[in-house]
């Protein structure tokens, strides 16, 4: 059986496949990187959305109260016993 190349040739080869090798790894890790990143980017941003959104409720639900209170402190609006009964 013959052979189709010779060491030297076959290290070179070798040398040359390991560097491929090496680059895609390099670059597979670099996109892996980057990609968590964005993951944990969005979850920040999922989490603070939440949060805002949160405060934003409690912020109309306080100063819907709030409105209730005033309109029953002062009598404004259909009447106290509507806005009473609405409230309860």
């Amino acid at each position: 059986m013959k052979a189709c190349c010779g060491f030297v040739q076959f290290n070179a080869f070798m040398a040359v496949v390991k560097d491929m090798i090496s680059q895609v790894e390099s670059e597979h890790r670099s996109k892996l990187e980057q990609l968590n990143s964005l993951q944990q980017e969005n979850r920040s941003n999922t989490r603070q959305r939440v949060i805002m959104t949160y405060r934003s409720w409690k912020v109309l639900e306080f100063k819907s109260l709030f409105q209730a209170w005033k309109v029953l402190e002062t009598g404004l609006g259909p009447g106290k016993s509507w806005i009473y009964n609405t409230l309860i």
